[in-house]
């Protein structure tokens, strides 16, 4: 059975831009508290060590953490906590192991900054399933990321999962946000009109 946390907003670490909904066994909420007392008082090393035996690990437990901790340890807690989810395993791997879409989105949304072109290629693959407000979420972190990332998104456009009328307006801004990073994102924007459903 999970529960849905909605931490309290504090002095906390500051999310891209937006904030995927999170619920999380008691098992990870326990281990998400364990990881913020650890980074609260600053003992690293401890930490360091408790994530390599931690099955309970997760995305939304990282999330959920970030999301609490103090902002000048914040950084430093995400690297170790990521280090110790990935091991030797590549984003699709690790993507691909969390059954959940949503849950999906929410391990994105910690690896975009550097997986951003890996997820727009494999966007279908890895997110359909996900709520919409959760694929337009990281679907606008993505555009933000580079220009080749926003390109890819555009090839793919069709497999994001945004079809419908109903969708449109929200199509027309993410096409809009693509358009704006640059010639090469455009000039695949204007290649793949047929796949915008803008027609």
């Amino acid at each position: 059975m999970t529960n849905p946390l909605y931490p309290e907003k504090k002095d906390q670490f500051k999310p891209l831009r937006w904030e995927p909904p999170l619920s999380l066994s008691e098992e990870e909420g326990t281990l998400a508290e364990s990881i913020l007392t650890k980074a609260t008082e600053g003992k690293f090393d401890e930490l360091k060590d408790a994530l390599s035996s931690k099955q309970e690990l997760s995305g939304a437990v990282i999330e959920y953490t970030l999301r609490q901790c103090p902002s000048d340890n914040s950084e430093r807690v995400k690297s170790l906590c990521l280090k110790a989810l990935m091991g030797k395993r590549n984003p699709l791997e690790l993507l691909e192991q969390e059954k959940d879409p949503n849950r999906r989105v929410v391990l994105a949304h910690l690896l975009v900054d550097d997986y951003a072109g890996t997820f727009a290629y494999h966007f279908e693959h890895l997110f359909t399933g996900a709520t919409v407000e959760n694929r337009l979420g990281l679907c606008h972190e993505i555009v933000k990321k580079d220009e080749h990332s926003p390109a890819a998104l555009a090839k793919n456009f069709n497999k994001l999962g945004l079809d419908g009328d109903d969708l449109r307006e929200q199509r027309l801004s993410l096409c809009m946000e693509i358009a704006k990073q640059g010639d090469y994102a455009a000039k695949s924007l204007a290649e793949n009109f047929n796949k915008l459903g803008l027609d």
